[in-house]
């Protein structure tokens, strides 16, 4: 999904409906993505070992939080989510 901005939080929710066991998800730049879609794919896709959330100003600490649960989680990408505050950093550690 790199960089298409078409995606939707919809989408993204019915994908991880349907997809629960998906072990990469990249959605860096899909500008138009929150945590109404990434809330659903953390929740349901428990065994992601990839996640690139790069570029995407719309996540909040909530969906930082749920990150911190995923077991395989190797990678995380957080690069230029620039609405995120550096203590909500803290869920990843």
């Amino acid at each position: 999904m790199y960089w298409n901005c078409r995606v939707s939080d919809f989408g993204v929710k019915k994908l991880s409906e349907g997809c629960n066991n998906l072990t990469v998800a990249n959605f860096s730049g899909c500008k138009h993505l929150s945590d109404k879609g990434i809330v659903p794919l953390l929740t349901n896709c428990t065994n992601l070992k990839v996640l690139n959330l790069t570029r995407i100003n719309q996540i909040t600490e909530k969906s930082l939080e749920l990150v911190s649960n995923l077991q395989y989680l190797e990678y995380v990408y957080l690069y230029a989510c620039s609405q995120l505050p550096d203590d909500a950093l803290k869920h990843l550690g």
